[in-house]
């Protein structure tokens, strides 16, 4: 379970992990993109102006649905890891359980049952 838990932290929410590092280099191009918003909005008005501003325009909207994807993705993820995680403590409360079932039908106290097991080797 913890090793479950620490790949969920090092896939996503880690500084170093890739969606992190995904997640800087978008907002590198957000930066980019206003560089040429600022550009743009400094050419003289004129079909060249237009064409860029639509240019842009679709730039933004890509950039927008990528962004919009990339963070889907990490709830998805995030989501995905909580439910291993919430099973597999599911299953180990029902192990221990099992077990201290056994051992009280058993009437054998765990220290017996680990002394068998010894002696047993």
């Amino acid at each position: 379970i913890e090793k479950v838990i620490d790949l969920k932290y090092d896939t996503l929410l880690a500084p170093d992990s890739v969606y992190q590092e995904t997640l800087k280099k978008a907002i590198e191009g957000k930066v980019a993109i206003n560089k040429q918003k600022e550009y743009i909005e400094s050419l003289p008005e004129g079909t060249i102006k237009e064409e860029a501003t639509n240019s842009l325009n679709a730039l933004i909207t890509a950039y927008e649905s990528s962004l919009n994807t990339l963070e889907t993705m990490k709830e998805a993820a995030i989501a995905e890891f909580d439910k291993v995680i919430n099973l597999m403590k599911t299953y180990e409360q029902s192990l221990i359980q099992a077990e201290e079932t056994i051992v009280s039908l058993l009437n054998i106290s765990i220290e017996d049952v680990i002394k068998d097991v010894v002696l047993n080797r």
